[in-house]
């Protein structure tokens, strides 16, 4: 799970060239997401709070790293990359 957050000023629905940058991102997503390895299993936002949620299937954090580099998404986002497992799998975690 990938979470991007911005502000205000850095935000892509206020800022032509941020917005540019974002539809270019968008665009190349796909691409990008098979080139490193990572399927985007999906992808939410959260308008007025200023982040993306990124779901992705991911040999390791690095491919989705590497992924948001290769999109330039950092540019205008701080990006936190979080290795998530379901509750399900977990459960395997608790001890006995």
């Amino acid at each position: 799970m990938a979470i991007l957050t911005h502000g205000p000023e850095t935000c892509a629905a206020a800022i032509a060239e941020i917005g540019d940058k974002a539809n270019s991102a968008l665009a190349q997503l796909e691409v990008g997401s098979e080139k490193n390895g990572v399927t985007i299993e999906g992808f939410w936002v959260d308008p007025p709070g200023h982040q993306f949620y990124l779901l992705a299937d991911a040999p390791n954090a690095h491919a989705v790293s590497q992924l948001t580099v290769e999109l330039q998404l950092f540019h205008w986002n701080t990006v936190d990359i979080h290795a998530v497992i379901t509750v399900e799998e977990a459960r395997s975690l608790i001890a006995h």
